[in-house]
């Protein structure tokens, strides 16, 4: 293993000792999550009214009308309005157009970070991740709502990570080896637990990251850690055109 590499992972140890990760590691915009669980406590509300509600935001409202109207739902025809895509995309996928709308700014990285360098790639690869997810959440009967939550966040411990790393004093990453880039993954993953741990956005995300804190993706037991490592690999050979 290369010596920046050994000197990353014994940094990235010293940042998981503790229980809770200092706030400046921790992915920009995390107030958003409140957020989120206000706009899903809503979902019960006549069509109408939620559609009212969702109307009130272009950035939510182009999404649920991009969704709506998307390969998926192209047999129904065009969308004509808001009231009729939230009627066609009905509870769950409204969830995840919103989770879409709220959680992207987690992925933005101040200008000249170590982050700012990956962090569209990251955004690019989380979304992916997060269709091959329910995918592979629908051929598993695991829930799609809280496979899609994970798809799209799991890569926030990347963004932890190089934070920490930025924080070390390493502003620049070599090649990593092949070992070097599976010990990385590994902390990364557990990155991820220890950030998502306290937003608790459903029961099913709120286990899998309290295993995710201690336990590898490899060998972990909860429904969605399968969900993940059937989707992971797709989702690459998706993103290079596969």
């Amino acid at each position: 293993m290369q010596p920046w590499e050994q000197k990353a992972l014994a940094l990235l140890d010293d940042v998981l000792v503790p229980s809770t990760l200092p706030s400046e590691l921790l992915p920009r915009s995390v107030n958003v999550v409140p957020q989120l669980l206000a706009l899903l406590r809503h979902q019960d509300l006549p069509v109408p009214v939620l559609a009212e509600r969702i109307g009130r935001d272009p950035v939510l409202a182009a999404e649920v009308l991009r969704q709506a109207g998307g390969a998926l739902f192209s047999h129904l025809g065009p969308v004509a309005d808001l009231p009729q895509a939230v009627q066609r995309l009905g509870v769950e996928g409204l969830q995840m157009a919103i989770a879409r709308v709220v959680l992207r700014p987690m992925f933005q990285a101040p200008p000249g970070s170590l982050s700012a360098r990956t962090s569209e790639r990251l955004w690019e690869h989380a979304d992916v991740l997060s269709r091959q997810a329910v995918v592979a959440a629908r051929a598993g009967g695991a829930s799609v709502f809280d496979a899609y939550l994970v798809g799209l966040l799991h890569d926030s411990g990347w963004t932890v990570l190089f934070h920490a790393l930025q924080r070390g004093g390493i502003n620049d990453l070599g090649t990593p080896s092949e070992r070097g880039a599976e010990a990385l993954a590994q902390r990364a993953h557990r990155l991820f637990g220890r950030a998502a741990v306290p937003w608790r956005i459903t029961p099913g995300f709120a286990a899998f990251a309290e295993e995710a804190q201690c336990v590898p993706l490899a060998q972990g037991v909860h429904p969605l850690a399968a969900v993940l490592r059937t989707a992971q690999p797709l989702a690459m050979v998706e993103l290079q055109g596969g």
